[in-house]
Formats: structure tokens, C-alpha cells, sequence
């Protein structure tokens, strides 16, 4: 299988199907947490499908 990682960005917002989140996490909290500048999500791809994603956020001092 091949599986290819990347930062997302919002382009994948439209690859993206949350049918499966609650009612606290929705795509709007995903494009808002996208353009923050501490905040970036990595996706893992299987033939051009978002298989996976996840969140990582820093703080810089």
C-alpha cells in the first residue's frame, strides 16, 4: 500500500468527510484551526483519499 504524508491545507477541506464527529467538532473548527499560524494538521493519503489525519500544535516563547 502507498501512503503518502503532507501538511494539509485547505485544499483537502474538500477531500475531507466528517459524517462520523460530534457535534463539538465540526469542518468549520478544522478550516478555522487550518490558518492558524501554531496550529497545522498532517494527512496520510492513499490513492488521492485522506486515509487519516492529525492535529499537532506549538507555542513558540
Amino acid at each position: 500500500m502507498d501512503i503518502q504524508i503532507e501538511k494539509m491545507c485547505i485544499e483537502h477541506l474538500e477531500l475531507i468527510q466528517l459524517d462520523n464527529f460530534d457535534d463539538f467538532w465540526n469542518m468549520n473548527n478544522l478550516s478555522e484551526d487550518l490558518v492558524l499560524p501554531y496550529s497545522f494538521y498532517i494527512i496520510a493519503k492513499h490513492e488521492n483519499d485522506i486515509v487519516r489525519f492529525c492535529w499537532y500544535e506549538y507555542c513558540s516563547r
